[in-house]
Order: structure tokens, then C-alpha cells, then sequence
């Protein structure tokens, strides 16, 4: 067995023995962790519990149903069994990997908990420990990996009358109990394993950046026949004023383009003009969202839909790039044409080096001028099964989310109910501040990588001001070739 090898599913073995009794090394073959990382990573007490002839142990996935293979438990000292996984990985970059321990071993209390795990490249590791922890609390870590093996080992030590074992605390620990211990250690790869998801593996993944639309139209069903999404939005606000997302005055026919592969039969048209939305219709579950050129923010910065005799008429907010860009910057003018302090530097910046274009907001209320409502709304994509199949969110990106109260993402996987609230697998963004630029990528998450599989919606829930820049996915069928 090669030390590359891939846990192939939940359990495998690791055969051990005494290289050197005074070193305590141990060889280790199996199929889940590489061998360089379990020689210099294991604890070395391990030595005293193992025997001169050769013993076998067998390795248990506890990791997520979806990628079982990115922490295992691989070794326990004591009787008390894990009846539940304990450990979540919140996010892998390949040199660290950040997770949480859930106390899962007493309802109650547990007398002390204690976690040993990598903080230097070289082995060195820490140790912490946490007294009177409460049943389900969450413990939150980051460790480090080998310089060659994106590989981590973490010790778990549960101290409490609750449970049944006499596992050794190592001294820089620092633990003078006398209580029943149990130790258990896990290895947790810090690069995610899971596959991608099934479907057609020459499918490319598909890019919304909303800059092939004319600016300041609307937009609903236009990407329906062609990359199977449908975008809506509905406005939170009770006031006319304050929103507006209107329906067509009649559905697009369905394009005979896709007739072979779909069973289509009608031809379909080309964009909306203005005259073909119901512009009555202020606020429809399922209406039109606007665009909005992120260059172009308002009467000063160009735009003509906006009021011509009021300069401020529109929403410098939504401008991009920030106007404290250094000149260069792709649609940099004098004044702007962003503003926001959110914008303006940190993590946050709106600086972006290739033009934004484009971005979808709530209109409110129905006037020319495109502006995004001040009291929030959702913006849905809702994805056709039979020309996108089922869908993996990989990217996402957004642009003013100023409110204290930010925007979620929420997913429904294929098969919920979409007119139930999910209450799983929300994503809550951070506050960027006034004109702050916010992007994620989902794909390079282990947590959110698989959380964000098998998809038949995507909605952005807002609580104030703030719009979709960009979303990106990869389809399980090949749609035909975007317009």
C-alpha cells in the first residue's frame, strides 16, 4: 500500500510496530493518512501500549457523510465509544485546517476537555485544556499540517466520572486529574478529498456575471432555455415606494433551438423590451430584479436613466471602483465612482482588477432610475432539471452589504420543499461597510463544498441595501451554449 493512497471507504486497518524502543517510532501502513505524517505526528506515549509483535487497530470514519474521508478516528485509548462525529471542518487551505470539537460525550456537564493538536510545521504541538464543559458546546481550532503531508493530528482527551478509560494526559497538558479519561485521536486532512458531483464531467462551470444584459433592464427568465436559471427577487418592503419587481407581460415561448434534446417545440425571442413588463405590478413573489452598472451609479457618475436634474439621483454605494483606487484601476474616475468607507481599503476593498459591470439589485419603487431598496428583499435562482440537472454553488459574490443584520445564502438540494425555509446550510456574509466587496468561494471549503452540492435553488436573503455581482456553478447536464 502506497502512502498516496485514499481512504475507499469507512473502515480500513493500521498495522503498527516497534521500530526503535528507545525512539519510539512506529511504522504505519494504511490507506487514509500518509506515512511521513503518522511518524512524526503520532504521539510518542503510544509506544508503551504497544507490544513487540505486530497488532491491528481498526480506523473509523466519523467525517461527513458526503467526504468521509476527510478525518478518521485512528486511534482510542479506553472504552467509551464516539456514538456521534465530534468533529466538524469549517475550512482547509492545504496548510491549515480550522475545525470544531462538539462535546458530545455527557448530556451534561463534562468535568474537562482537552485537545492536543499541531501548531508548527515541524511537529511541535499544543495543548489546551477546558474545565466544566457543557453537553453539544462547541470548541473551535486551527492546526497546521507537515511541510509535505497536508495531513494534522488531533488528540481529544475527555475528562469525566461519565465516561471509562485510564489514557495518560501528556505533562504540558498540565492536568492533575484523577477522573476516568478516555483519549481519542483523529486524523484530518487539511485539503478536501470529496469528489466532484456526478453528471457529465465535460460540463464547464458556468459564470453569472449579469454583464451580457443591457444596463438598467430587467431580468427574469432570460437565462431559463439556455443555461436552465431562472432569476427573481421579491422586496420585503410594505410601501409601493420602496419596491419593484414586476412580471412580464407574458412568458417567453420556449426556444426550438433545444427541440431535439428537450422535447421543445416553439420558437423563442430575445430580451425583453421595456414595454413588455406589467410596470403595475410593483411587488410579485417571483418578479423581475433590475440591473445595475456598477460604473455608471448614478446621475453624476453617467447614468442616464437618472433624474438629470439631481446629481445624487441613484446610489454611489453600488458604484465600482471605490473612489479612493489608485488610478488604473479598471473605471477609476476623478470622484469615483464608488463611494463608502467599506470600500475604500482592507479586506473589504472595491478595487477590483478587471471592470465589475453589472450587478442585480431590488429596485425600488418603479422609477427609471435603477436603485436597489433600502429594505432588503430575496434574489432567487432557481435551476431547470432537465437542461442544468442538479448544481454545485462554487462562487459567490456581493457588493454593499452595509446593514448590521447581513445577507444569507440559503441552498434547497433536490427534492426540498421550496416553499419551506431551509434551516440548514445558511451561509451568513460578513458586514463590508458602505461600497465593500465581499466574494467566496465555496469550492475550496470542505465544509461548504459539500453542503453545496446536489442544488435546485440559490437565494440571497437581504435585510437592507446590497446586490448579487456574480454566481458561479458547475451543472451535473451540459445546458446549451450561453447566448
Amino acid at each position: 500500500t502506497t502512502a498516496s493512497q485514499q481512504l475507499h471507504n469507512n473502515t480500513t486497518a493500521l498495522q503498527y510496530h516497534t521500530i526503535n524502543p528507545i525512539a519510539s517510532h512506529f511504522t504505519a501502513v494504511m490507506k487514509f493518512l500518509p506515512l511521513a505524517a503518522i511518524a512524526s505526528l503520532l504521539p510518542h506515549s503510544w509506544a508503551a501500549e504497544v507490544q513487540d509483535t505486530e497488532r491491528q487497530l481498526t480506523v473509523t470514519s466519523d467525517g461527513p457523510e458526503l467526504c468521509p474521508n476527510d478525518f478518521s478516528k485512528i486511534h482510542q485509548v479506553g472504552n467509551t465509544p464516539v456514538t456521534a462525529p465530534p468533529i466538524e471542518i469549517i475550512e482547509q487551505n492545504g496548510s491549515t485546517v480550522k475545525f470544531k470539537i462538539s462535546q458530545i460525550w455527557t448530556p451534561q456537564v463534562a468535568h474537562e476537555v482537552i485537545v492536543q493538536y499541531q501548531t508548527g510545521n515541524m511537529g511541535e504541538k499544543k495543548c489546551e485544556a477546558f474545565d466544566d464543559v457543557p453537553g453539544g458546546d462547541e470548541l473551535t481550532f486551527t492546526a497546521t499540517c507537515g511541510v509535505t503531508d497536508p495531513v494534522t493530528v488531533v488528540d481529544i482527551f475527555i475528562v469525566d466520572q461519565e465516561v471509562d478509560g485510564d489514557a495518560h494526559i501528556p505533562a504540558c497538558c498540565h492536568s492533575a486529574t484523577t477522573i476516568d479519561t478516555v483519549r481519542y485521536t483523529y486524523g484530518i486532512q487539511c485539503t478536501p478529498t470529496c469528489p466532484e458531483p456526478e453528471g457529465d464531467p465535460d460540463c464547464p462551470e458556468v459564470k453569472l456575471d449579469f454583464n451580457s444584459f443591457p444596463e438598467y433592464s430587467y431580468v427574469y427568465d432570460d437565462y431559463w432555455y439556455d443555461l436552465g436559471v431562472k432569476i427573481t427577487g421579491e422586496s420585503k418592503s410594505s410601501s409601493s415606494s420602496k419596491r419593484h419587481t414586476p412580471l412580464p407581460k407574458k412568458e417567453f415561448p420556449i426556444g426550438s433551438a433545444w427541440e431535439d434534446r428537450y422535447g421543445f417545440t416553439e420558437n423563442r425571442k430575445d430580451r425583453r423590451s421595456d414595454d413588455e413588463w406589467d410596470t403595475s405590478l410593483h411587488n410579485q413573489a417571483g418578479g423581475a430584479v433590475r440591473v445595475f452598472n456598477t460604473n455608471k451609479p448614478n446621475r453624476a457618475g453617467g447614468n442616464p436613466k437618472c433624474d438629470p436634474n439631481d446629481d445624487n439621483d441613484g446610489d454611489p454605494d453600488l458604484g465600482s471602483p471605490n473612489q479612493a483606487c489608485p488610478s488604473g484601476t479598471p473605471g477609476k474616475k476623478s470622484s469615483g465612482p464608488g463611494q463608502g468607507t467599506g470600500g475604500e481599503s482592507g479586506q473589504w476593498k472595491n478595487c477590483p482588477s478587471t471592470l465589475l459591470g453589472n450587478v442585480l439589485v431590488i429596485q425600488e419603487g418603479a422609477k427609471s432610475c435603477p436603485d436597489d431598496s433600502s429594505e432588503g428583499g430575496w434574489i432567487t435562482f432557481d435551476f431547470n432539471p432537465a437542461i442544468a440537472g442538479e448544481i454545485q454553488f462554487t462562487f459567490a459574490k456581493v457588493l454593499d452589504t452595509d446593514e448590521s443584520n447581513t445577507p444569507k445564502i440559503k441552498v434547497w438540494k433536490t427534492g426540498e420543499d421550496v416553499n419551506s425555509n431551509p434551516s440548514t446550510n445558511v451561509y451568513t456574509t460578513p458586514k463590508t461597510g458602505n461600497n465593500g466587496l465581499w466574494q467566496k468561494s465555496f469550492k475550496n471549503d470542505g465544509t461548504w463544498k459539500n453542503r453545496y452540492k446536489n442544488l435546485q435553488r440559490i437565494q440571497f436573503e437581504y435585510h437592507g441595501s446590497g446586490s448579487v455581482a456574480e454566481i458561479s456553478y458547475k451543472p451535473s447536464k451540459c445546458p446549451p451554449t450561453a447566448r
